[in-house]
């Protein structure tokens, strides 16, 4: 069986403009996961290293659930059954919008990926010396300035690779 592919095909109207459409709504949809993605996971990460047990089981059990559900599921569940557990009113106006595909991908997409980055954060968190710790609250920092000033930047130098990799797999996703 010999099947030549007529790959000009592609570049000819309307399927060019498919290919491109669809490059552009693939950067467009991982540049807007991963800058959600990124700001919940470095806030869940830190919630998985505080002192607080409240916050430690939240962040865990963030982390559990979103991380242990591939992502294909998640997805249906966020387009099928939570528009079904929502008032009416707000069922009947999601399910409305043009946009509900490209919007659910979004959520998606950012909770399954801010959970990985979490445990990324966490990882680089528990890393860091005690020394660090211990330096930056003597020099006088509230715990949120020394997360802010000292610790979060120390942790993302150490994770540049992981979460390059993570980017990758957004964009993948999407």
């Amino acid at each position: 069986m010999r099947y030549e592919f007529n790959w000009g095909l592609l570049t000819q109207p309307p399927y060019s403009e498919w290919i491109i459409d669809g490059i552009l709504t693939t950067f467009h949809l991982a540049l807007i996961c991963w800058v959600l993605a990124l700001t919940l996971g470095i806030l869940i990460g830190v919630c998985r290293v505080s002192n607080s047990r409240i916050l430690r089981f939240w962040g865990t059990a963030y982390v559990e659930v979103f991380r242990n559900i591939p992502l294909l599921v998640q997805l249906f569940i966020w387009l099928f059954v939570i528009p079904q557990l929502l008032p009416e009113e707000f069922s009947s106006w999601w399910n409305r919008l043009d946009a509900v595909p490209y919007w659910t991908a979004v959520v998606g997409i950012s909770f399954y990926t801010s959970s990985r980055i979490a445990e990324q954060i966490r990882s680089a968190i528990m890393a860091i010396p005690q020394g660090q710790f211990k330096a930056a609250l003597s020099t006088g920092l509230t715990p949120f300035q020394m997360y802010r000033y000292v610790i979060m930047p120390y942790a993302l130098r150490i994770i540049i690779p992981a979460i390059t990799s993570e980017f990758l797999t957004v964009f993948k996703n999407t």
